[in-house]
């Protein structure tokens, strides 16, 4: 907005402020969109995972899940917190209780499995797809990243879990992703949490209340 309203003062002669050049843009239904990072996996067999995934999300009669993990602090989150000065969040926090989440969304049956750890490690994730194994008795395809912690041996995974491996780079094929982001953007930011607890306790309710309204496809 700031270099069009230069470009209208020095290159065009307009005397213009900001507000009116605002309101023309509004009046002809346009406006400004902040740039997004896409991020362009130069994975050589890119298509070939994708087109795979995308038959397994289709494919009946098997559990579909698709897993990431993500470390929860209890602090307080900032959020837009930052356009009130009144509430400015120190940036050394003294952080009171910390764990990780791995998440696993059945993309058939759009339910959730989650399990808190106290750190994400390769024998946290081998304990949660255990407990995964005892709780799903059909075949499993397990859906997930490149992240070095998922790298297992064949005889460390249960018989009934297939592990099948995103391209390298590419969040848009993980539908775990978009529920990771509402999680931060309805749950985490402008938040200031007192224990460890207190955050488990926020996910869960958010889990059991939003699920049911959750629109996620594939790509």
């Amino acid at each position: 907005m700031r270099k069009l309203e230069w470009y209208a003062k020095h290159k065009l002669k307009l005397e213009v402020s900001h507000s009116q050049l605002r309101k023309v843009l509004l009046k002809h239904k346009l406006r400004f969109r902040r740039n997004r990072l896409k991020i362009i996996s130069k994975d050589p067999s890119y298509e070939a995972k994708k087109l795979r995934i995308q038959r397994l999300v289709k494919k009946p009669n098997c559990t579909v899940l698709f897993e990431d993990e993500k470390c929860l602090v209890a602090k307080a989150y900032p959020g837009y917190e930052w356009c009130f000065k009144a509430r400015v969040i120190p940036l050394n926090q003294k952080i009171k209780g910390k764990c990780c989440l791995f998440l696993f969304y059945d993309s058939h049956q759009k339910k959730i499995h989650k399990f808190y750890f106290d750190k994400a490690s390769k024998s946290n994730f081998l304990q949660s797809l255990k407990l995964l194994s005892r709780r799903i008795k059909d075949r499993i395809y397990l859906i997930l990243d490149n992240s070095t912690i998922h790298k297992l041996r064949g005889d460390e995974i249960p018989n009934n879990i297939k592990l099948v491996f995103l391209p390298t780079y590419s969040p848009e094929l993980n539908l775990i992703e978009p529920i990771f982001s509402l999680i931060e953007r309805e749950i985490l930011w402008n938040q200031r949490f007192k224990s460890i607890e207190e955050v488990k306790q926020s996910i869960n309710k958010w889990i059991k209340a939003r699920l049911f309204s959750l629109q996620i496809g594939s790509n």
